[in-house]
């Protein structure tokens, strides 16, 4: 039987009985699970088996073998941090991550989802096109953009991944994040101002350690992912917009001056607040008047935020079908490479066992060759066990005492003296 005939998916009926607001094509597709290798019974993948022999093929089964509505997150979590900690930690499956994230979509909240994905070192969960526009998704139904802003980040700017809606995605976080510092800038100014004049009093908080003593300033990687998806994802008015907010982010001035001469697209109002308030702030009062020129004679309608609003509608149902199709295409791939797996770790296994076998009848084999030659080789195990001999030096405790010297003509009482 091939391995695609060997999946099994769960039936429709379950499609809307999910706790996130995931498009059906990508539920029915989280929904499927591989079948476990020739040879796996179910007492093997039970979890007090699993947790005594840990490794990625056992955990593999573990986690996709697991129903929809079985609730094993902080199971997994403690078996994704021991195997992470071990030797075996760049040996887990692609297939694991799937489920992984399978399992914490269906039981663990965004704010405790994120955190897990966002910490690779501990964790180790690592999301591809597929997994990653399933939780981003999901973050952008509840509207957490300013949460899924470091994960977004790292998708764009290490992982290389080509799904626009993750990169339009890390756009709209950019963008809620960078309004969100505005806003608290301004309010900062105002209370600044209000706050009466005279000595300010230190307020010291104890903190347990610091995890990074440098300056993190997101900004910076909000300014490299702008510039990297513009001419990937973005097309027209939107490309130009995020280039032009994404040279003010970086502070480069004289890319800025040549994209404000070649400007062919409406400059739309948000960005153009937004270069302002940080152009003021780095001093560049010049190149913010000449920005404000260019905007009087191409001032858009729609705020850039509106603008990928709508481009986030239409890549949503657009990439979730050939996502999907993608990911099933991917199953029969996973099916053989966890069936490669266990013959590795079947393998694995018989050469240790053999090479324990071969151990114990070497010590057998010398046993018998010492009670068969004992009387003859007498002479040289008392050798032996004389020279194995340990001498230790005399220890005495406390101090030496010198011995009382007796009274010679001491006479006892009851014995009278003959005179």
């Amino acid at each position: 039987m091939l391995a695609s005939q060997r999946l099994r998916v769960c039936t429709p009926l379950y499609l809307n009985l999910s706790k996130r607001l995931i498009s059906n094509e990508i539920r029915e597709v989280l929904n499927t699970r591989l079948e476990p290798p020739a040879g796996v019974n179910g007492n093997q993948l039970q979890l007090s088996v699993i947790s005594k022999n840990l490794n990625a093929l056992n955990l593999d089964l573990y986690v996709n073998n697991l129903g929809q509505h079985e609730d094993r997150s902080s199971t997994i979590v403690d078996l994704l941090t021991h195997i992470r900690s071990s030797r075996l930690a760049n040996t887990c499956l692609e297939s694991t991550n799937f489920g992984v994230v399978r399992q914490l979509l269906d039981n663990v909240s965004v704010q405790e989802l994120v955190p897990i994905l966002i910490d690779r070192p501990k964790y180790g969960i690592f999301l591809d096109n597929f997994t990653g526009f399933a939780v981003t998704s999901a973050l952008h139904s509840e509207k957490e953009y300013a949460l899924a802003l470091p994960l977004v980040l790292k998708l764009v700017l290490l992982d290389e991944l080509d799904s626009v809606f993750i990169q339009q995605f890390c756009v709209k976080s950019s963008l809620a994040e960078l309004k969100k510092q505005l806003v608290e800038e301004q309010q900062a100014g105002e209370e600044q101002a209000k706050a009466p004049v005279g000595k300010v009093q230190e307020q010291k908080v104890r903190v347990h350690f610091i995890r990074n003593p440098l300056e993190y300033d997101v900004k910076n990687d909000i300014a490299k992912s702008l510039l990297k998806i513009a001419p990937k994802a973005l097309s027209g008015e939107t490309q130009e917009n995020a280039k032009l907010l994404g040279y003010v982010l970086s502070k480069r001035f004289g890319d800025l001056e040549k994209s404000l001469l070649s400007m062919t697209s409406n400059i739309c109002p948000d960005i153009l607040e937004l270069s302002k308030a940080i152009l003021s702030r780095c001093e560049q009062n010049e190149l913010a008047g000449k920005l404000e020129t260019v905007a009087t004679q191409k001032k858009g309608s729609k705020n850039f935020e509106e603008l990928i609003d709508g481009l986030l509608e239409e890549s949503v149902t657009k990439e979730a079908k050939t996502l999907a199709e993608r990911q099933k295409q991917l199953f029969p791939t996973w099916q053989k490479l966890r069936e490669e797996k266990k013959l590795a770790l079947e393998k694995e296994i018989a050469d240790m066992e053999r090479k324990e076998n071969i151990e114990k009848m070497r010590n057998e084999i010398e046993t018998k060759k010492q009670l068969l030659w004992f009387f003859e080789e007498e002479d040289k195990l008392d050798l032996q066990i004389y020279n194995k001999r340990v001498f230790y030096p005399k220890r005495w405790f406390g101090k030496k005492k010198k011995p009382r010297v007796l009274d010679e003509h001491y006479v006892p009482p009851q014995i009278r003296k003959i005179q």
